[in-house]
């Protein structure tokens, strides 16, 4: 599943994939999905996290790469729990607000921090440089 897949769902499009809704359903603890994170279910504001997390995740691994639901899923958790953990403070943000992140140039430190980045290492593009 791609980011941009599960950035669908996350919006309420109705392009959205089933796979792609029960995915995110399970990341922001909805009673219904299978499994429901504990934790996740119980914070009003985990939504906004993980909406954030998602969009680091496609900012490092690339909106149109194909990644395996669970790592996707493992990666917004993580890198999710840990903005909400820190308050976007030192996490690669300026600050988490209600339209959406405001980026510090060095975004991926939350990624690298919560160990989001090492789950992506395999899906994430390399550029040789000039030799």
């Amino acid at each position: 599943m791609t980011p941009a897949a599960l950035a669908l769902a996350r919006d309420g499009d109705s392009a959205a994939t089933a796979a792609a809704v029960t995915l995110w359903k399970s990341i922001v603890g909805d009673p219904d999905a299978d499994p429901v994170i504990p934790a996740a279910s119980n914070a009003a504001d985990w939504g906004r996290y993980a909406s954030v997390a998602l969009s680091l995740v496609s900012e490092h691994a690339g909106s149109s790469t194909d990644l395996p639901g669970d790592v996707l899923r493992e990666a917004v958790i993580r890198a999710g729990g840990y903005l909400r953990t820190r308050q976007g403070m030192t996490a690669g943000l300026v600050r988490v607000t209600d339209s959406g992140p405001e980026f510090h140039p060095s975004v991926g430190s939350a990624l690298r921090r919560s160990g989001a980045q090492a789950l992506l290492v395999p899906w994430t593009p390399r550029r040789a440089g000039v030799i």
